[in-house]
């Protein structure tokens, strides 16, 4: 039996459909993506929660935040709200020493 040889290429369609298949929507990030960022921001959810409980009543009075309406807050931010920093930064324990204070006096 003898080989029949022709210059069309019949393995590219099943490459391209295989291409076609693994990739439905280009723009749609992969399920690990997908898994990663909703596991990324329930830990930044979390982490607000616990740092807008940890602060004082008055604190969250001047923001107008009920202290029972902190998870419902945190749970209508978007991604991009919940990577909100502080901007004041937390303050530093500055050391004093008693030849500055003699000297101030």
């Amino acid at each position: 039996m003898h080989p029949f040889l022709t210059h069309r290429n019949n393995m590219a369609q099943f490459r391209n459909q295989d291409a076609a298949n693994n990739n439905k929507d280009p723009s749609r990030p992969s399920m690990w993506r997908r898994w990663l960022r909703a596991t990324v921001n329930n830990w930044k959810r979390r982490k607000m929660v616990a740092a807008l409980r940890s602060m004082e009543d008055h604190l969250l009075k001047d923001i107008g935040v009920e202290r029972g309406d902190i998870q419902r807050i945190v749970d209508g931010f978007d991604e991009r709200e919940l990577g909100m920093v502080p901007l004041a930064r937390s303050p530093r324990v500055v050391s004093v020493r008693p030849q500055v204070l003699k000297l101030t006096a």
